[in-house]
């Protein structure tokens, strides 16, 4: 922990109701708040004056959690959007990869669809061919 170096008029607590006044009449006029007979410095006064630091402590700290939730959540999100990105990545790889294997098979059963229709009809003719013959006996 770090030292303090103390100013005529300071205030110094411990615990929460425990108020200490440093005083150093010798350097008085270096103080930042007087503490005089018309404006004297109370324990109410000290106290309101350590809960404001106390609050304004804890703001800060509820300050900086936030930010370090929202840039936690900033990564997290980042990430996810990442993980995101490639699984479309793959499924779009395996639709295109689907699509090829598809459009093959189709070529393949054209292929043997035309064939098959090629034979059909090569035997019709023979069929036909050989009807006239018998027909012109």
């Amino acid at each position: 922990m770090d030292g303090v170096v103390l100013k005529p008029n300071d205030r110094i607590f411990f615990g929460t109701s425990s108020a200490f006044i440093f005083k150093h009449k010798e350097k008085e006029a270096e103080a930042e708040l007087q503490d005089t007979d018309s404006s004297p410095i109370t324990f109410e006064m000290a106290d309101k004056e350590r809960i404001e630091i106390q609050d304004a402590a804890e703001a800060k700290r509820r300050e900086q959690e936030r930010l370090r939730m929202e840039e936690e959540t900033k990564k997290r999100m980042e990430e996810m959007n990442a993980k995101l990105e490639e699984e479309k990545r793959q499924q779009e790889e395996e639709r295109q990869k689907m699509q090829a294997e598809f459009e093959a098979k189709l070529k393949a059963l054209e292929a043997q669809k035309a064939q098959d229709d090629d034979e059909e009809a090569k035997k019709k003719q023979k069929e036909m061919e050989e009807r006239i013959r018998k027909e012109m006996m």
